[in-house]
């Protein structure tokens, strides 16, 4: 005799397979986040350093590391320095913590914008001396 048993029902809304079960628990993400909205923010101080590159000759001297390169060389040294220091600080501020990753999304995006919009040709020559 084979008696069949009743299927324990699964609550309407979840997974096969997980009826009865905890959800499983959400891990930090704030280190994510962190390491996101820090390239977000080196792009920005990219775009800065560029404008102000264009708009102060010494500045643009002083950011000379190497002569056939030009300014560009310092830019993105100094751009991949703020990128260590503002993903350390984030991180170390957020690496516990539960996050919205679309608010750090959209917060990367502006930053990135200011980058973009600083280093595209057209902006940072109106800044130019002798334009």
């Amino acid at each position: 005799m084979s008696a069949t048993q009743p299927q324990p029902q699964a609550r309407r809304g979840s997974r096969p397979g997980t009826a009865g079960q905890d959800p499983p628990e959400q891990e930090p993400n704030g280190g994510i986040v962190a390491a996101v909205i820090a390239a977000g923010a080196a792009c920005a101080v990219l775009g800065i350093l560029t404008v102000l590159a264009a708009a102060v000759p010494a500045l643009a001297d002083v950011l000379t590391f190497y002569a056939p390169a030009g300014p560009i060389t310092g830019k993105f040294i100094l751009a991949t320095i703020a990128y260590l220091i503002i993903w350390a600080n984030l991180h170390f501020r957020l690496r516990g913590r539960e996050l919205s990753l679309s608010k750090g999304f959209v917060i990367t995006l502006l930053l990135l914008m200011t980058g973009l919009i600083g280093t595209f040709p057209p902006f940072y020559q109106l800044f130019g001396h002798g334009s």
